[in-house]
Order: structure tokens, then sequence, then C-alpha cells
């Protein structure tokens, strides 16, 4: 399974984001490693969070490009849905996994986020997959790897999560 290690500096945020279409199942894993300060500064740990930002209202969305310009020319502010809020993950948890059927067209925005820390970087193995669920249950059981992970691909390390009204990919720098 292809997977990634980075160090995230303190007061940074590491971020990877995927575009994702309806039916896909996206998994992710990742674990925070001990730092030789832990004893003396307690265990380290980063905040994770995933959000969406969906391109389209309509669950078959054919067209992804237009309907993402189309999105981004309307009025309505561009709304990001939080699938995952933001959460501490220490040491001590191991692995942590997740994954979510993903409903509408849209991007997905994983971040680990050590902008807690003033005195130290945090080391981190992520795992990031998109795949398609088989059947209508989906879930874990139903997932077909499809050779398409995101693990060391897409990482960018970034400031601040978009603040309301800014567009959701400032935070990322460019994508593949």
């Amino acid at each position: 399974m292809p997977h990634g290690r980075t160090s995230i500096a303190q007061r940074a945020v590491f971020v990877q984001s995927i575009d994702v279409l309806p039916g896909q199942l996206v998994e992710w894993e990742f674990q925070v490693f001990s730092g030789t300060a832990d004893g003396v500064l307690g265990q380290s740990d980063v905040a994770f969070s995933l959000d969406a930002f969906w391109t389209s209202d309509e669950p078959q969305a054919h067209d992804f490009s237009s309907k993402l310009l189309q999105r981004l020319k309307d009025d309505r502010p561009l709304a990001m849905e939080s699938i995952e809020p933001a959460k501490s993950y220490n040491v001590s948890l191991g692995p942590v996994k997740g994954s979510v059927l993903v409903r509408r067209p849209g991007v997905m925005w994983f971040r680990w986020s050590n902008r807690h820390s003033r005195l130290r970087r945090k080391l981190i193995r992520y795992d990031v997959k998109l795949g398609e669920a088989d059947g209508a249950a989906g879930g874990a059981q139903g997932f077909r790897d499809r050779g398409r992970s995101t693990s060391g691909g897409w990482g960018v390390a970034a400031g601040a999560p978009p603040a309301g009204g800014q567009k959701p990919w400032a935070c990322c720098g460019p994508r593949a």
C-alpha cells in the first residue's frame, strides 16, 4: 500500500487534496510518531480534519469542469462541508483509520495541523486511497483499489485553512 511520511513544522499545516466523484470510496490512515522531546513536553499530537467542496449539488454531474466553473460564477458563497471536524490525535492512539462514501462530485481536503505547537515539528505517516465501492452498500468491505492513491503526491505545506468567503483552494497551492 503506497504511503508517505512528512514532518510538519511548528505552526504549520500539511494538506492533501483529491478530486472525487459519486460512488467512490475514500479511505485514509495516518499515525503520529513520537519525537525526541515527548518525555519533557508530552506526547506528540496533530489535529486532523477533512473538508469537502462540492462542485455540484447533483449526485450525477457528468461534466466536472463546467459544473465547477458554474459553481464559482454563482453569487452564493462557496461553502466547505466538514466531513471530519478538527480533532487532536496523539502518539498513543496508534494508526487512525477512516472512510467515506462520496455522494456528490467535488474536492476533498485532508489537513494535519500543527498550528498549536510553538516548539516542535511533528512526524506523521499518511495514506489516502481513492477507489470505487462495490455494490450498493459500499463501505470498507466493498472497496476495490483502483491504484489511485494520493500518498506522497499532492501534499502541500500550507498556512491556515481557508477562512469564510475565501476560495477553498487558497490554502493548498497548485494541484496536480
